[in-house]
């Protein structure tokens, strides 16, 4: 039963450091577009697209499109309709 154990524990250590690793280079990914947008590198519209990119990929707010195949420029998820109001247009 050690061995077991042993190989899951080793097994979770292993997926853990690949999580983790793949936490830094996101983190390091937005830092950087961030840090881009704010030195004024990256015009209004390419900001406009970080963030939208952000906001998907955490699943704060998602096109109604890619859930329900129906009309475009809907949103759904928890400030969905906020965001489309303040931020994307």
């Amino acid at each position: 039963m050690d061995h077991a154990e042993n190989s899951l524990r080793k097994a979770l250590a292993n997926k853990q450091a690949a999580v983790d690793a793949q936490g830094k280079i996101n983190k390091a990914s937005i830092e950087k577009q961030l840090q881009a947008t704010v030195s004024g590198a990256i015009s209004r519209e390419a900001f406009g697209q970080c963030v939208v990119n952000t906001l998907e990929r955490f699943v704060f707010y998602i096109p109604s499109v890619k859930i329900y195949h129906g009309v475009a420029k809907l949103y759904d998820g928890p400030s969905g309709r906020t965001i489309e109001l303040n931020i994307l247009f």
